[in-house]
């Protein structure tokens, strides 16, 4: 069974979309942690978030996560907070 390469993914992703549609800052990635969860928690962190400006790259997106067999997670301004953040649970 081929194991989850987030690491190449995200240096995929960043080359197929750019760097600029790839985030991996800490500090920046906290924005999309669960609001939910307790203060402090990474227990749901993101590896990377992913910023698509088009459908095409929606679908390398989905091309790139599935080669690697990273999971994807969804949101969309800020709408889903109700259900949680940017991270699976």
């Amino acid at each position: 069974m081929e194991t989850v390469n987030a690491v190449e993914a995200i240096r995929e992703l960043a080359t197929s979309l750019g760097e600029d549609a790839v985030v991996t800052d800490p500090e920046e990635l906290a924005l999309y942690r669960d609001p939910y969860d307790y203060r402090g928690s990474d227990r749901y962190s993101a590896s990377a978030v992913v910023n698509p400006r088009s459908v095409e790259d929606v679908q390398a997106i989905v091309r790139i996560a599935s080669r690697h067999r990273v999971p994807l997670w969804t949101i969309g301004q800020g709408r889903n907070n109700a259900y949680g953040g940017a991270a699976p649970i």
